[in-house]
């Protein structure tokens, strides 16, 4: 299990500095990523465990705080120099994965432009589902 936490934290800086890089931010080391990355599950582990010593107890399983409802991650990018890509994912209540769409187009805005047009597209597409 911990080669599993390793593996989504490595995932997850290589998207970050890629987003970076994109969008002419590139503000870290990426010699780096996996050492940070790693450290980080390291310490969130760790904070886990002084949780459990001291009085408060960690819950057995996740606990919905949206029942009913739906969360909705989108993002824009820009797609070589070519173009866009748009994507977003709705999960319900209980974190399953209910709809997902990427969608590729020419041409390119301001990355604020493309994640609010990747915003309209994911809204699109949840309303036309129902």
């Amino acid at each position: 299990m911990q080669e599993w936490g390793d593996f989504v934290a490595v995932a997850w800086e290589i998207w970050k500095a890629k987003s970076q890089c994109l969008f002419g931010s590139p503000n870290q080391d990426v010699n780096k990523l996996s050492e940070r990355a790693i450290s980080f599950v390291g310490s969130h582990k760790e904070a886990c465990v002084q949780l459990a010593v001291s009085d408060k107890k960690l819950p057995d399983k996740w606990i919905s705080l949206l029942s009913g409802k739906f969360k909705v991650n989108f993002d824009g990018a820009k797609l070589r120099d070519w173009g866009h890509v748009w994507g977003f994912m709705a999960r319900d209540g209980d974190g399953r994965v209910r709809m997902a769409g990427v969608k590729q187009g020419p041409g390119f805005l301001d990355p604020s432009l493309e994640k609010a047009r990747a915003c309209i597209f994911a809204i699109r597409n949840l309303l036309r589902s129902g």
